[in-house]
């Protein structure tokens, strides 16, 4: 799944194109990835359904069906859209690396990952998932300092409004004092912590998977793609009522 810093900076530029509240929109791109004292799992607030992916049947895909009917007196909350356009988001990114990235055998086992040089990595058969997560969150969070270097707006400001929209979450697993933690290391240490090292900007896009251009391509790609699922909401919606 792609970093935070992708998942903003995604926020960022989408919100720059829709009629959008942007401290809502920016937090809920990252409700998805819960922290281990929510009352909730990652799996589940990610919508994962039983459908597997073709190019990876060892993953599940994200269910957008059923998140749209367990949110669908909500989906004008800019809260609620940046949920679901996290989810998007990983779906798109998902379906990219493995039908490109991943090296199955005839049994649609993962067995490798090719590199962007074009040479394959073999992965051991008991640390397959490490190896996997590995190699595509390395891609992801480097990718991630660069556009968030770009990105000096992104700055979630008003608290109390979003705490008085996490009621619209369902179950609700979100409180005050969550909201307000995530807030406070999104605008301090994660942008610290996430800047570009000295070896990064003298050397730069080292990746493994993907190259510069290509992830660029994804980004600018995703971000349409989103907006175009967000629209086709409202045009469904008029049509309904």
């Amino acid at each position: 799944m792609p970093s935070w810093s992708i998942h903003l900076a995604l926020a960022n530029k989408i919100s720059k194109k829709i009629n959008i509240d942007k401290d809502l929109f920016f937090y809920g791109s990252l409700i998805p990835d819960v922290n281990n004292k929510t009352s909730i799992s990652r799996f589940d607030a990610h919508f994962y359904g039983t459908q597997k992916w073709e190019q990876c049947p060892s993953e599940n895909k994200i269910d957008i069906e059923r998140f749209l009917k367990t949110y669908q007196n909500h989906l004008h909350n800019s809260l609620i859209l940046g949920y679901y356009a996290h989810l998007l988001t990983d779906n798109y990114y998902n379906g990219i690396v493995y039908s490109k990235c991943w090296v199955k055998n005839e049994k649609k086992d993962v067995v490798g990952v090719k590199l962007n040089n074009n040479k394959v990595k073999m992965i051991k058969p008991n640390k397959k998932q490490i190896d996997k997560q590995k190699y595509k969150h390395l891609d992801f969070e480097l990718y991630g300092k660069y556009i968030l270097d770009n990105y000096d707006d992104i700055i979630i400001g008003d608290s109390e409004k979003i705490i008085n929209n996490i009621k619209y979450l369902c179950p609700p697993f979100l409180n005050e004092e969550l909201v307000r933690r995530r807030i406070s290391y999104l605008n301090g240490k994660f942008k610290k912590t996430n800047k570009l090292t000295f070896k990064e900007k003298v050397f730069k896009y080292q990746y493994n998977l993907l190259t510069h251009d290509e992830l660029n391509k994804i980004f600018d790609e995703c971000c349409d793609y989103v907006i175009i699922k967000i629209n086709e909401l409202e045009v469904n919606n008029e049509k309904t009522n």
